[in-house]
């Protein structure tokens, strides 16, 4: 809950409406950081808003997923989001998913892919890491008057990134994994013998 309240602020310092934080497979740590789970077969999209409810949009294979957010949402299916050739029930305009989400027209909305630009010689605030048709069919969402910001800084910033802050007890969590690793390791190198399957 102190995530999510730390990105509000940042979204409010930043003049955002929302942001959307993509996720898939590789690019899952963002969307990790507040739902505590990232999917494992397709894509999916947490939207934020300023003030309102959270919308989770998910694939076929990961829409029962959205019952294990630590962060409370509202669950919206899209198969667009799915593997191939999987079945598209539900199909419509992304526009309209993203409208069902919370995205409301004439927006500032801050994209979060994985990576935060530090170009010379682009604006950084417009170069988007995430796939076009998310990118074209937010844009549709909000419409003209609406405007898109690579916010991936709100995260990931060195300096100021809410991702690069852990407190006390996320400190005490990992240290533990850490050591029960270790211990794993540590049973298979006594266990290790010439010969051994």
């Amino acid at each position: 809950q102190l995530h999510f309240e730390r990105l509000r602020k940042a979204m409010a310092e930043a003049g955002l409406d929302a942001v959307v934080i993509y996720a898939d497979k590789e690019h899952g740590d963002n969307f990790y950081f507040f739902t505590g789970w990232e999917p494992r077969f397709e894509e999916a999209a947490l939207v934020v808003r300023l003030a309102g409810t959270s919308a989770m949009v998910l694939g076929n294979e990961m829409y029962k997923m959205h019952q294990y957010s630590r962060l409370a949402v509202k669950p919206i299916l899209c198969p667009y989001f799915s593997l191939p050739n999987q079945p598209m029930e539900g199909e419509r305009p992304m526009s309209e998913v993203w409208a069902q989400s919370g995205l409301l027209e004439g927006d500032t909305v801050g994209l979060i892919g994985w990576k935060m630009f530090t170009s010379t010689t682009a604006d950084n605030e417009l170069l988007f890491d995430m796939p076009y048709f998310w990118v074209q069919s937010i844009q549709k969402a909000i419409g003209d008057e609406g405007h898109l910001k690579n916010a991936a800084h709100l995260l990931i910033d060195p300096d100021h990134g809410i991702r690069t802050t852990l407190e006390a007890d996320e400190i005490a969590y990992y240290e533990n994994n850490a050591a029960l690793a270790s211990l794993c390791i540590q049973d298979l190198l006594y266990d290790l013998k010439p010969g051994a399957n």
